[in-house]
């Protein structure tokens, strides 16, 4: 072929894809990917670093406000897209290490497995509920 890609997944050529991410999105795949598990409902709990005003660190326009939802159905899962349109969501070691030396929120959300768009070492989706600020400063 005439190019190669090597991160989470690799291309070659025009013709053939190999990849080692999640590609059905189901409970099995996502806890391969990263170690979580769903709650009985479908939804997984996921962690995001914001900026204190609660502001995406990559699109400020967009808040995640306490209590708050969003969706997008126009969104299509597409495992090819690491980072696109939809929203980013992780773990909260990544979310932690993300903004570690930035000033920063960790807040939470629900997340339906349904509303899945793709899995790298963060969940890309179109929609999200239950927006929470995360403090462990007890």
């Amino acid at each position: 072929g005439d190019y190669a890609k090597i991160g989470h997944s690799a291309k070659i050529g025009d013709y053939a894809e190999i990849t080692k991410s999640a590609v059905d999105f189901s409970i099995e795949k996502i806890w391969q990917q990263l170690n979580i598990l769903p709650d009985f409902a479908g939804n997984y709990t996921l962690y995001k670093s914001v900026n204190p005003d609660l502001s995406s660190f990559h699109d400020k326009q967009h808040k995640y406000n306490e209590g708050s939802s969003w969706r997008d159905d126009n969104l299509q899962p597409d495992q090819s897209i690491e980072c696109g349109a939809g929203c980013h969501f992780s773990t909260y070691t990544y979310a932690v290490a993300f903004a570690q030396c930035s000033p920063h929120v960790i807040i939470s959300a629900k997340v339906h497995i349904s509303d899945v768009l793709a899995v790298h070492r963060k969940i890309r989706v179109r929609g999200y509920s239950d927006v929470r600020i995360i403090n462990l400063d007890m």
